[in-house]
């Protein structure tokens, strides 16, 4: 035993010395890059970050980690070993393997050594490197490379522990070279989610892109242009990576697939002369692929096999979705015959104006019987703006049949006040005086934190719910005062999420709000078109990570008070793939620059796909009301 002891202690004193030297010579390379501000911050706050970056040419060009720049900060210093402080500047982004090229104009600073390996052994020794804080040395962690090709073939996995300090950093071999580049990523996302990877630091999952596709990219960043995700434009029948059959199911208008000739059930069985076996295969190539790729299918159309070739696109144009003002709720009988489906009409809303009453039943679209509310979902979906639809409807107590012409439009940016008789008729509240609302509480497991609510017993039917993300910090009497009224008169339930620090709710709390959704959520029957986040500026990066997380097909809405989506940079797939409902709230006094950002952000928003409301408040105290009847409002079609 004592043998095996001091053999054990030789082996870990070796490797102590061997990964110090592994330090020594990379911490020249390895800089320290804080991040001052950003261009959409209020010009009377300032925010600081601190990332790793690693120096990749002679003449101060700075490789790092797209964490940390979704927003353009309004300025960004890098210090070396020495600690000497330098400016620098954004030559461009690389928004799918998350990696930024920096460019120093002082300043001495040394090049890394890069591996000249793709793809290194697994069971490797790798070294995590980062820079906190200044000084000779940067900090180290140490693991093995535990898998490669992963996320869709684009990343080093490590078991090293990785912080948001240690991205942008170098993933290193033992002999000082360069394996890769640490980013978030997740074994979890598609590749595309903005924040996917970071509440994963600390875990013994981390990534990195590989030193030869990150040197390949920076040459691309060189010319200042930025590299986006490519998109295709179909939707496939499964999405299961090892599924060996699989066909095309949807093809999007205006699309590669579409000028490429791609049919509804074609089936892709090369890409670029590589055979494809399984969905997982085809969709790593995709996935892989940057705006601009071209490539070269082989396609199996019943016995035939056709060849074409396409350019991937950065997004696709989305037409806007029409809109007419329904509310649908139940199927209508008579004598055990559907007659059609009951409604309420929005107001203000196109239907409104052309005369059709709060309430009412749809009995046919276009000349046709509506005996479903799928039936109606079917025709709500297929809404074209311009079109002419005739419906024919009846009052709830009458036999007289009326018809009218309603025109599909834009939905309105503005949020429509809504009576309670409204509310109450759209919600199917009844007896609100006689329901018993209490404050509940519950811990999240592993001490990370609890979440508060404030609902109704189980047995209520269609709550909807409001994460408020900006009153962590407000105490619950006061928050109380402000919502108990409006929480039972539409049926909205309030939650608020408290980390396990206290502290205000940030990027690496995603999962305590998804966590929070499943406590509230479990035994309720929840209205999903009415579950959604209210942010401040403090919580709009991670309110927009939520909104756009493909994973949380539950959360589709947001409000942001006095602040907008952090979407700077964000691929328009992302939010074309999840296209989100918005209400941007503001008050009375902004600045121009902070209105001419909101304003940007707000079309670019709605060019892909995303409906957007805005409304500035009075200082009347209406703020909550109008979040309740934006909610209501949501579903509408």
């Amino acid at each position: 035993m004592l043998a095996i002891s001091c053999l054990n202690h030789c082996v870990a004193d070796e490797l102590g010395t061997a990964v110090r030297a592994t330090i020594e010579t990379a911490s020249p390379s390895v800089v320290r890059i804080q991040t001052i501000g950003s261009a959409g911050n209020d010009e009377m706050e300032v925010s600081s970050q601190v990332t790793t970056g690693i120096v990749i040419s002679d003449n101060g060009e700075i490789l790092t980690s797209l964490f940390g720049f979704n927003g353009e900060p309004a300025a960004i210093f890098v210090e070396d070993a020495e600690g000497q402080r330098v400016a620098a500047t954004i030559i461009a982004k690389d928004y799918l393997r998350k990696l930024v090229l920096l460019k120093c104009k002082d300043g001495q600073f040394s090049k890394a050594s890069f591996s000249a390996s793709h793809w290194p052994a697994v069971g490797l020794y790798s070294v995590a490197a980062g820079r906190m804080y200044p000084g000779t040395l940067a900090s180290a962690s140490l693991g093995i490379v535990s898998a490669v090709h992963r996320i869709h073939g684009m990343a080093i996995q490590t078991d090293a522990k990785i912080s948001p300090v240690n991205f942008g950093g170098p993933l290193l071999d033992l002999n000082g070279q360069v394996l890769g580049i640490l980013v978030p990523l997740s074994p979890r996302d598609s590749g595309e989610e903005i924040g996917g990877g970071v509440e994963w630091y600390d875990s013994g999952i981390g990534f990195a892109i590989p030193a030869i596709d990150a040197l390949t990219s920076a040459e691309k960043l060189r010319t200042g242009n930025d590299l986006f995700p490519g998109v295709l434009g179909i939707n496939p029948s499964t999405k299961n990576p090892l599924a060996k059959n699989f066909e095309v199911l949807e093809i999007f208008p205006d699309s590669p697939a579409a000028h490429a000739g791609l049919r509804q059930h074609d089936t892709v069985i090369e890409v670029n002369g590589k055979r494809i076996d399984r969905f997982g295969e085809f969709e790593s190539i995709i996935k892989g692929a940057y705006a601009g790729d071209q490539l070269t299918l082989k396609i199996k159309r019943g016995d035939d096999e056709l060849d074409t070739e396409l350019q991937l696109v950065q997004k696709l144009k989305r037409p806007p979705i029409g809109f007419v003002g329904v509310i649908q709720h139940e199927v209508v009988k008579a004598d055990n015959t559907a007659v059609g489906v009951r409604v309420s009409i929005l107001p203000e809303s196109p239907l409104a104006t052309a005369g059709m009453p709060e309430s009412a039943i749809i009995t046919e679209w276009n000349g046709k019987p509506l005996t479903s509310v799928k039936d109606l979902s079917t025709h709500l979906r297929a809404l074209t703006i311009g079109d002419n639809i005739k419906l024919a409807y009846k009052l709830e107590q009458s036999d007289n049949i009326n018809t009218l012409t309603v025109v599909p439009e834009i939905r309105t940016p503005q949020v429509v006040r809504l009576t309670q008789t409204f509310v109450s008729n759209s919600l199917g509240l009844t007896n609100v005086n006689t329901v018993n609302w209490q404050r509940q509480q519950e811990a999240f497991k592993d001490d990370a934190g609890k979440v508060w609510y404030f609902a109704p017993p189980t047995e209520v039917e269609n709550c909807g719910i409001a994460v408020l993300l900006s009153e962590s910090k407000t105490p619950q009497e006061l928050l109380l005062r402000k919502w108990d009224t409006l929480c039972k008169l539409n049926n909205l339930i309030i939650v608020v999420i408290q980390n396990e620090e206290d502290t205000e709710p940030g990027p690496e709390d995603s999962r305590l709000v998804s966590q929070a959704l499943s406590v509230v959520a479990k035994d309720r029957q929840i209205d999903t078109d009415r579950v959604f986040l209210v942010a401040d500026k403090k919580q709009a990066q991670l309110a927009t990570e939520l909104l756009l997380n493909p994973r949380l097909g539950q959360l589709r809405a947001a409000v942001f008070l006095d602040s907008r989506p952090q979407i700077s940079g964000i691929p328009d797939s992302v939010i074309t793939g999840k296209p989100p409902s918005i209400l941007l709230i503001s008050g009375q006094i902004q600045s121009r620059q902070n209105q001419a950002l909101v304003a940007q952000a707000a079309e670019s928003l709605r060019e892909s796909g995303a409906t957007v409301a805005q409304y500035k408040t009075n200082n009347d105290g209406n703020a909550e009301a109008t979040i309740c009847d934006w909610g209501i409002s949501l579903k509408a079609r």
